[in-house]
């Protein structure tokens, strides 16, 4: 847990506030850092807007307004290993006594039972989708005429639900973690904007001596109670031509975005089709290696690699292009990215899906999936649908009830 970040650069590309590049501030903000050394536990954490790398005109304008890029500076966290005490971590003395003061301040506001507010909706609020049925399905439609055409293989199309939300942002976090909780979860505040991540997917992840990975996720299948049934839905997902076609298709993009910031002859696949089932969900997974290039700053891995293929389609840039004529709104942090630059050289990253963004009272939840030639419009309806139902029922609506 960061305590007091700071934020140390806001960007937004209509309306931008910052005189420098995006991404040539954060190789600055992050490079400063490291060369006066420092923990995996105090650097950098940047949020990443799906379009941040979008040409210019190319996504609609957002009546959300929100940032593309926030980065924050975090000059003192604390640790919370399991079974033991709390572990403070400042980049210097000074800094982790703040952080000890700063922690008792909190405490002592959080009352005598220490709960937080309970997260609620508007009574009156409806949601709504970006994409209603018959248009998911048009899109979808649209999609695999490009695959006929040879212009894709495959496209992540995705809608946005919207509703009213008007109680605390954090208590949201903990109803969503409890929900469908996930590896990558994470929970972000900061400028007027709250993101709310239970994401299980991992996109960079760096050691100080240049080792990366990404960890790409394809192929999606519900949890059962039964035992029995559980085990059925999962042999279906490892079996499935179709779902095992998507995440080959992603694994042979990032094996090429990896080889653009990775030393030749260093990429490597150690897993391809690997089941992880999590509370909610089955999925495919895969995981791709590589030795980092000594040149390859933090500008420079981004641009290579973002977005993730598993949420833009193969090839990737004409599929982005392709999903922004679809999808009328921009998809701002969803499906984006959570960076954390550690002050030791470290890197950690999600990919923001199960995911809700916190804005203006309005509460963002995306959800999408991969359209390939052979895939059904119906189905893949369906299965956006299910992929929201977990975090929508916290949100108290049932994603077929958005218009």
């Amino acid at each position: 847990m960061a305590l007091a970040p700071e934020t140390a650069l806001r960007w937004r590309r209509n309306g931008n506030e910052a005189q420098e590049a995006p991404l040539a501030a954060i190789d600055r903000l992050v490079s400063e850092r490291r060369r006066r050394g420092g923990e995996a536990e105090t650097g950098i954490a940047v949020l990443l807007g799906f379009d941040l790398l979008a040409p210019a005109g190319a996504t609609h304008v957002d009546e959300q307004a929100l940032p593309d890029l926030v980065a924050l500076a975090v000059d003192c966290s604390v640790r919370f290993p399991s079974g033991s005490p709390p572990v403070l971590h400042g980049r210097t003395a000074a800094e982790a006594e703040r952080g000890r003061e700063r922690i008792q301040l909190l405490l002592g506001t959080r009352g005598e039972t220490g709960e937080v507010q309970r997260s609620r909706v508007a009574p009156a609020s409806r949601p709504s989708t970006s994409l209603p049925r018959d248009d998911y399905l048009r899109a979808v439609e649209i999609v695999k005429a490009h695959i006929r055409a040879g212009d894709i293989y495959q496209a992540n199309l995705t809608q946005r639900f919207e509703i009213d939300h008007d109680g605390d942002a954090f208590a949201l976090f903990c109803a969503l973690s409890d929900a469908a909780p996930g590896p990558r979860s994470a929970f972000v505040e900061a400028d007027g904007v709250a993101v709310a991540s239970v994401s299980p997917e991992t996109f960079l992840r760096s050691t100080p001596d240049g080792h990366v990975e990404t960890r790409p996720i394809k192929g999606t299948r519900p949890r059962s109670a039964d035992p029995e049934e559980d085990e059925a839905l999962a042999r279906s997902l490892v079996e499935s031509d179709k779902d095992r076609a998507e995440l080959l298709m992603v694994v042979d993009l990032e094996r090429n975005d990896l080889g653009r910031v990775c030393r030749t002859g260093s990429i490597e696949v150690p897993e391809l089709m690997s089941l992880h089932s999590y509370a909610a969900v089955h999925h495919l997974v895969a995981r791709v290696t590589g030795r980092l290039l000594p040149e390859a700053g933090p500008a420079r891995l981004i641009e290579s690699t973002f977005p993730g293929g598993s949420v833009s389609g193969v090839p990737k840039t004409r599929a982005l292009q392709i999903l922004r004529l679809l999808e009328p709104v921009p998809r701002n942090f969803y499906t984006g990215s959570l960076l954390w630059f550690g002050d030791d050289g470290s890197l950690e990253s999600s990919i923001l899906i199960r995911t809700v963004v916190l804005s203006r009272g309005r509460a963002l939840l995306g959800a999408g999936g991969a359209v390939v030639a052979d895939s059904d419009p119906e189905g893949e309806w369906i299965e956006s649908n299910h992929k929201a139902r977990r975090l929508a029922r916290v949100l108290r609506f049932a994603p077929e009830e958005a218009s």
